[in-house]
């Protein structure tokens, strides 16, 4: 089995290299990597192209202006071959040994596999871990991690949709609430899976509130299921105003 690595771009320069480095320690796991790129001016593209006859894998760039990070990504995951898509952002970087752990799950039956994540400041100084396996517990309404943790099979997009784009920040949460429930065999792996950097979209602005409501009615979490998650909204928001 190999992997779609799918990465989002927009003036990457100062990070896409800890990203293209996490992935060439990876190499044999990986199909293809997609960088949809919105326009960036700051040598991003020029450093995915110097580093295209050092991989084993194709490197396919494609220039478009997105409607933000999720439409980037569907088309990215419209385009892709491998049986097993990841996403990966210009300033996350996965550990050393992430997909090979991935592909084993995915080879026993998995279809989604989920991990830890390490927040890191934007200088790589770590902040704190987030993840847990409390799906098994809590089923739809608690699967919710930050979708570079997340490893998906690529006929689960193929049978339930891709990213709705009505959510700029938390289409992620609908995706997963959206499969949950639907017979997908999914994977905890107890491992840090992926460094993820504090301050991009998900980190500097918050869902709105309707949002999350409207997401929660949609896909039927019940009513226990939307008040953990307007719960998880305000504390992220009390956080945020605690540490600014």
């Amino acid at each position: 089995m190999k992997v779609t690595v799918i990465t989002a771009t927009l003036n990457s320069i100062k990070t896409i290299e800890d990203t293209f480095n996490s992935i060439i320690l990876q190499e044999g796991y990986i199909k293809e990597w997609i960088i949809v790129d919105g326009g960036s001016s700051d040598g991003t593209l020029g450093f995915v192209r110097s580093v295209k006859s050092k991989c084993c894998f194709d490197i396919k760039v494609f220039e478009r202006d997105p409607k933000g990070v999720y439409e980037a990504i569907n088309y990215g995951i419209s385009l892709g071959i491998g049986e097993i898509v990841a996403i990966l952002h210009s300033d996350d970087y996965w550990r050393a040994d992430t997909l090979s752990q991935v592909i084993r799950d995915f080879e026993n039956g998995w279809q989604l596999v989920y991990g830890r994540i390490s927040e890191i400041s934007q200088t790589g100084e770590y902040i704190s871990t987030h993840g847990d396996s409390s799906y098994s517990k809590f089923k739809k309404f608690r699967l919710h991690n930050i979708h570079p943790s997340v490893f998906v099979s690529k006929s689960l997009y193929d049978n339930y949709g891709l990213f709705n784009v009505k959510y700029p920040i938390n289409s992620d949460m609908d995706f997963l609430m959206r499969i949950v429930g639907k017979g997908v065999s999914i994977k905890f792996n107890e491992d840090i899976v992926v460094c993820y950097r504090k301050g991009g979209i998900s980190s500097m602005r918050r869902p709105k509130i309707i949002s999350i409501i409207e997401i929660c009615i949609r896909n039927k979490v019940g009513f226990h299921g939307l008040i953990y998650q307007l719960m998880r909204e305000l504390y992220g928001r009390l956080r945020k105003w605690m540490y600014r």
